[in-house]
């Protein structure tokens, strides 16, 4: 089964394939639960009379549903701290608030040193604002159990101002922001990373995420994987993967980009980038493919039962002769360690930074391939 790999890239054969930096198909975000304000009321606070809320259908980001704020010579606050009665804090104390807003009637709002200015009157510090799209700008402010204001107040006025508010959340326990969750809905382990072939599902479950909610591998416990299935299985096939990588510590002894123990894997080993594949099953690749600390890369792997080729950044650095069939095994694959098991534990070789895109084929890419699903992302890496 074929899938949407990308703009620009070859598809052919495409078996298994996610890309965290495509966040409308494939990374939807980290495991999180939601906690529904269910009172806009207790989102946003009217201290001054003339302000009203209405439900304003379809006028929200994206074509959603919004609110309709509309102050009449006054302002309303944000509050950066859940309003008694809406939420009790966890152990941590730790929460971050999220939302989209859009102004309406001529009131252009700008930013500068973190605070938003409507009509020259700012609110305070804390929140960080995003432009997205048409208008509208994503904003998030977090708290930490500390002593600070509890509250965000500002977006006043001089006369009458209008704006809609949407996909407000809060995220007990994170202070970043993770993607919209319907209300009261909640976004499990394998729901953040999709596979973009829809050959089975990916469990983030033993990851760790930045404070912009990506997903890294911190060299000591985390892995991702998906359970085995007959598209994983080369058999008699030819086969190819290809990822883009960065090691945070390419001195690793060995880091194991991906694996499918017994049948295919790759890793760092001391700086060094080597696959072992089966019908050799050996580190092969010798020291071609020189990895630094911090630095991304392109790395592909080819088998057409004649030849086994690797690829750096597009170029080929290595070859072997090599015959017969990869081969099957109910093994998970699994990214960022060695030996996971069916429920995501048990790794061990355990590899430091990121892998944000990994894609298999049942077919060996050609070496025009290859550069040209190099040329398609290099750029987001800045290779």
């Amino acid at each position: 089964m074929a899938g949407a790999a990308g703009p620009n890239t070859a598809e052919s054969g495409l078996v298994f394939a996610y890309d965290l930096g495509n966040t409308l198909t494939s990374y939807i975000g980290e495991p999180s639960t939601n906690l529904a304000l269910f009172s806009m009321q207790g989102f946003f606070n009217a201290d001054y009379a003339g302000v009203t809320f209405v439900d304003a259908p379809g006028r929200g980001y994206e074509g959603g549903d919004a609110k309709r704020i509309t102050a009449n010579s006054g302002q309303w606050n944000i509050y950066r701290y859940p309003r008694p009665g809406n939420y009790t804090a966890t152990s941590s104390g730790q929460f971050t608030y999220s939302f989209k807003i859009k102004w309406a009637d001529g009131h252009t709002p700008y930013f500068s040193n973190g605070y938003i200015y409507v009509d020259a009157v700012a609110t305070y510090p804390g929140i960080t604002v995003r432009a997205i799209d048409d208008g509208w700008f994503w904003c998030y402010c977090t708290y930490n159990g500390d002593s600070s204001p509890p509250w965000l107040t500002g977006f006043s006025t001089s006369d009458n101002g209008v704006c809609w508010v949407c996909d407000w959340q809060l995220e007990p326990g994170l202070l970043h922001p993770t993607p919209y969750i319907t209300p009261g809905g909640t976004r499990s382990a394998t729901q953040g990373l999709l596979n973009l072939t829809g050959n089975g599902v990916i469990n983030i479950t033993n990851a760790s995420f930045d404070n912009n909610a990506q997903l890294v591998f911190d060299g000591t416990n985390d892995s991702i994987f998906t359970a085995d299935s007959t598209y994983l299985d080369p058999g008699s096939s030819p086969f190819s993967i290809e990822l883009f990588f960065n090691c945070s510590n390419a001195s690793v002894g060995e880091g194991i980009l991906y694996n499918k123990e017994d049948l295919y894997e790759t890793a760092i080993h001391g700086g060094v980038f080597q696959y072992a594949w089966q019908p050799h099953w050996a580190w092969d690749g010798d020291s071609t493919f020189p990895v630094s600390s911090n630095t991304w890369y392109h790395a592909v792997v080819t088998y057409d039962g004649s030849y086994q080729r690797m690829y750096k950044n597009g170029v080929e650095v290595y070859n072997r002769a090599q015959s017969g069939n990869m081969g099957s095994n109910s093994n998970v694959l699994s990214m960022g360690a060695r030996g996971v098991d069916g429920s995501g534990g048990s790794g061990y070789n355990f590899f430091p930074g990121q892998i944000p895109v990994v894609k298999a084929y049942k077919a060996a890419l050609t070496a025009a391939e290859v550069q040209q699903n190099f040329q398609a992302l290099r750029y987001r890496f800045g290779i």
